[in-house]
């Protein structure tokens, strides 16, 4: 599987913890890496996942952190955010389903403040007007 291998080259280099972010699709590529037992992930980020989420998923150690558009209509983020059993979940104001085209600024914001301070992410100890 495609997640080992990656989770094996990175420990090859030396990584012993890093943070994932998956996109669209690559939300699910993320969760199969966090759940490889070579890779030591510290938590996860999905902006905009697409898809049903594998049931596996269940068994997500790890905080994770789901991103769902304002301007996306699908339910896709709830069925994500239900099945995991640590997560969080936020809306990106005017967002859709390209979030990191979209909304860089605020996606790489919320990122950083979840994978620096997990739980207490959620008081932001910058103003977050820039980011309506």
């Amino acid at each position: 599987m495609a997640a080992r291998q990656i989770g094996a080259a990175v420990a090859a280099l030396g990584v012993e913890r890093f943070d994932l972010l998956g996109e669209g699709a690559g939300a699910a590529a993320a969760m199969w890496l966090a759940l490889a037992p070579e890779a030591e992930i510290g938590s996860v980020v999905l902006a905009a996942p697409d898809g049903a989420p594998d049931e596996a998923f269940r068994e997500i150690k790890r905080p994770a952190l789901v991103l769902s558009g304002t301007k996306d209509g699908s339910d896709a983020g709830d069925r994500w955010r239900t099945l995991l059993p640590d997560c969080h979940f936020m809306f990106v104001y005017d967002a859709g389903p390209a979030m990191g085209a979209e909304r860089p600024e605020a996606l790489a914001f919320i990122a950083q403040e979840f994978f620096e301070r997990r739980d207490l992410f959620l008081v932001s100890r910058e103003n977050g007007m820039i980011f309506p």
